[in-house]
């Protein structure tokens, strides 16, 4: 005896054809090491806006005091800092001007990023001043000390704004 299925015959089932997705390419990070002229542009432009630098990287009431100036109010938020830097490294004529031009927020976050590990490396080699917990006296020890770092790392000694 054979049992009837209640279940109709379909013909068999083709898979509709999806489109096929776009390849999700992420934007080719920016060569920071590979460019150092940006690295110097930056460091050029903190250094022709004292204000600006402050703003940026120290603005702590007790440091200003140390420091025999005012606090500065900074009303800007620091995305917008990086961004009013990023327009100084890349607007000008060169290969990147369009590529900055169509997508600025990329390069302000690179810049942001790059500073973010220009900090953490200098921080690590300021340290090493400190290593003998009385901080490294002046004299030759010193002396050696900084200029062993200064040859290891171009941007240490013009960092210290």
């Amino acid at each position: 005896m054979a049992l009837k299925s209640n279940r109709r015959a379909t013909a068999p089932k083709t898979e509709a054809k999806k489109p096929a997705k776009a390849a999700n390419k992420r934007d080719t990070p920016l060569q920071w090491d590979k460019n150092t002229d940006w690295t110097w542009k930056a460091i050029n432009y903190l250094t022709e806006k004292p204000a600006f630098c402050i703003k940026l990287f120290s603005n702590s009431t007790s440091q200003a005091k140390t420091e025999g100036r005012k606090k500065v109010n900074n009303g800007t938020r620091k995305g917008l800092l990086y961004q009013e830097m990023a327009l100084a490294i890349f607007s000008a004529p060169s290969e990147l001007k369009a590529k900055y031009d169509a997508n600025s927020t990329k390069y302000s976050k690179s810049t942001q990023q790059h500073f973010a590990r220009l900090k953490e490396r200098y921080t690590g080699y300021r340290k090493q001043f400190k290593d003998t917990g009385g901080g490294v006296l002046e004299g030759e020890a010193y002396t050696n000390l900084y200029e062993k770092v200064c040859e290891e790392w171009e941007f240490y000694k013009d960092l210290q704004c």
